[in-house]
């Protein structure tokens, strides 16, 4: 490592470029000798002079900045639905004086107006009274409006006149319990679902679920579904992750239910969402009305049961095989092939990645022994076969009615064809997966997503970045890089003075080749340091310079890495999520 030192900034980087900065001049910085032969481009000998004193009059001239608004999210994966009057508990550890500004929940029951109550008491909720409010403090009530199960509700606590108040949380351990009146939460159980969720500011621990706020004992485990808004004092070092990495594709996807759902067309129409096989995976998009007014008698489904195999007029190829089968179940989805798993109850998140694939327009908890019917039918033409749900009630909840259709196309092409579906009490879930433990992918709106088009698999994660430390004045921190595949040549972290306006400034755009890529970090750029590949994580060591003039300033870094052969994008850059850096003293 070659280094340039003097009193006011230093970064080390262990095997890349280490730069000095000063308030006198600015020095040239040369690459390191290569470490494969791979990097003959490292070589050179760049110019970093400018960027060297642009960093310097932007840190050192940085006066103090506002608050800064930062996020902790725990999951949107519910697999467990509440009831109104739960209250759901986790812990919360408080690493620097924060101001809770807001929340996002996942709540069933869309559309209902409820009332979301966050008390805390000091030291854990664990060895706390659960079934009394002694020793608990009301730090906020907000009244919400429910957009159903895995989409963010927003609680924005308000005091008697109805104008926000933010509270604030010193630095300790807390126990929080969130109180639902006229609500009931959607959040997810353990194992196998992560239970400690972190940043540098705050860690959230999950706790449970009590059927009755400070009523009932604790009735399981539970992980809030929902994010944490708020805002760290200037006066605080802290670093917060934003934006996401490419590539980002799943081989499923899927959304929840639990009220009323959106995929529906207008009155007397359809809405259609069409799954065109692409690749190894889906283009997934929204298509004109279409119907087909079933002709063939009905099957013979009761609750909870699967049709035998029926037979398709053409062999049907989809993302990761084919078959001229199918299985019809009567919960509202359909099996591609004919060796499925018996279960047939309503949507299940586990069966829906490790089960055979499956076609899930809308796999609730249906009864059609109790009216409706399920119809098979064969096109005329030998080259579509539709599977139908006519009027078809969910379990005991008979004005809960659903009508839709799925029609399987001789070319791949799949609809999904709504009339009209409602949630009474179950939860019902509408997707694709090709099972056989699959990942889970992130919940998403089926509706927007379609609209603007998406497409599925095969499955590829981007790489992360991340902070060990808090970047206080005069102390070491590093920056983390996750996730980086096994063939990359090298992977880089690049350093600047901003960050471009959300979702990120598209590379697609600027170079092609980088599909779903995008810039978070504004030009012009430094390199912060480099990773020689092959390898899986990776860490740049900086120094903050112990000199209060920095105090105040804002880094902003994102990684990028290099995959030969190149793999993931076409020309092989990938990128993670942006990190940014305020140095303070504190």
């Amino acid at each position: 490592m070659r280094s340039f030192s003097n009193s006011r900034l230093r970064l080390g980087i262990p095997r890349g470029v280490s730069i000095t900065f000063t308030d006198r001049s600015c020095y040239e910085a040369q690459a390191p000798a290569p470490h494969s032969s791979r990097l003959r481009s490292a070589r050179s000998r760049p110019t970093v002079r400018w960027w060297t004193c642009l960093l310097v009059a932007v840190l050192a001239l940085a006066s103090p900045v506002a608050a800064q608004s930062a996020s902790l999210t725990t999951t949107y994966r519910y697999d467990g639905l509440g009831y109104g009057g739960n209250g759901v508990f986790f812990d919360l550890q408080v690493h620097v004086p924060v101001t809770i500004d807001r929340l996002e929940a996942s709540i069933t029951n869309r559309h209902r107006v409820g009332t979301i109550e966050l008390w805390s008491i000091p030291g854990g909720h664990s060895l706390a009274n659960i079934t009394s409010t002694n020793g608990w403090t009301m730090q906020g009530s907000a009244t919400v409006v429910s957009e159903g199960i895995g989409a963010p509700s927003s609680v924005v606590f308000t005091d008697g006149s109805g104008n926000p108040a933010p509270f604030t949380l010193m630095p300790g351990l807390y126990g929080i319990a969130l109180c639902y009146q006229n609500h009931a939460p959607a959040y997810s159980t353990s194992p196998p679902n992560n239970r400690v969720y972190s940043n540098s500011d705050m860690t959230l621990t999950a706790g449970s679920i009590q059927s009755a706020y400070f009523v009932t004992p604790r009735a399981g485990a539970a992980i809030w579904n929902g994010t944490i808004y708020y805002t760290v004092s200037p006066a605080w070092a802290t670093w917060q992750s934003y934006g996401t990495g490419c590539p980002s594709t799943w081989a499923a996807f899927y959304e929840g239910f639990g009220g009323a759902v959106d995929l529906a067309g207008a009155p007397g129409s359809e809405g259609v969402v069409r799954l065109d096989p692409v690749g190894s995976g889906y283009l997934v998009t929204i298509d004109s009305p279409a119907w087909h007014t079933p002709t063939s008698a009905p099957l013979s489904l009761g609750d909870d049961t699967n049709s035998a195999p029926q037979l398709l007029p053409f062999t049907l190829s989809y993302p990761g095989g084919s078959t001229n089968r199918v299985i019809v179940g009567s919960n509202g989805y359909v099996y591609l092939g004919s060796g499925v798993s018996a279960q047939a109850y309503y949507g299940r998140r586990s069966l829906f990645l490790t089960d055979g694939p499956r076609l899930a327009a809308f796999w609730g908890d249906l009864n059609p022994a109790a009216g409706g019917s399920v119809h098979f039918d064969v096109d005329p033409s030998g080259n579509a076969a539709y599977v139908t749900w006519l009027a078809v009630p969910e379990y005991a909840v008979p004005n809960a009615v659903s009508t839709f259709q799925i029609c399987i196309r001789s070319s791949g092409i799949i609809d999904y064809r709504y009339r009209s579906c409602v949630v009474g009490f179950a939860q019902a879930i509408a997707g694709w997966s090709p099972g056989r433990g699959v990942p889970e992918p992130e919940p998403i709106d089926i509706s927007a997503a379609a609209a603007a088009g998406f497409v599925t698999g095969p499955d590829a994660r981007p790489i992360t970045l991340g902070c060990t430390g808090r970047p206080v004045l005069g102390q070491g921190i590093s920056l983390d890089v996750a996730g980086i595949p096994t063939n990359t040549a090298l992977a880089a972290v690049l350093m600047g003075f901003g960050r471009t306006p959300a979702p990120g400034l598209s590379l697609d755009n600027l170079f092609g080749g980088t599909e779903g890529c995008f810039q978070h970090v504004t030009a012009p750029l430094l390199t912060a340091g480099a990773l020689v590949g092959p390898m899986s994580t990776g860490s740049i060591a900086l120094t903050v310079p112990l000199d209060p003039s920095f105090a105040g300033g804002l880094l902003f870094n994102q990684a990028v890495a290099a995959i030969s052969p190149p793999a993931y994008t076409t020309s092989g850059l990938i990128t993670s999520n942006g990190v940014w850096l305020l140095l303070q003293g504190l």
